[in-house]
């Protein structure tokens, strides 16, 4: 596969753009579930996460009927236009 025909930015360049988005490092995947799968996978069991309620059905499915009951996440939804309640929802909450 040629993959700059492909439409495929090379890793280099997405560890380009890292400093841009004051980021520290880039990490490209070859799907969204992919992508998905590995953040959750960062997170320690009874998190809490923040999530866009307009995410794609697959995910949410995800968050919902498979992760609440097999890591004990808790997701709390926003609307993706709603920044008040999504830094509300992201404060860290005392111990």
């Amino acid at each position: 596969m040629n993959i700059p025909a492909a439409g495929i930015p090379p890793a280099t360049r997405w560890r380009r753009r890292s400093p841009t988005e004051n980021g520290t490092r880039g990490y490209a995947f070859a799907s969204r579930l992919a992508a998905i799968s590995t953040v959750l996978e960062l997170l320690d069991k009874d998190s809490h996460l923040v999530a866009v309620d307009d995410v794609y059905g697959g995910t949410y499915r995800l968050l919902e009927n498979v992760r609440r009951r097999s890591a004990g996440l808790q997701v709390s939804w926003v609307k993706p236009d709603d920044r008040r309640e999504l830094k509300r929802r992201s404060a860290p909450t005392p111990a």
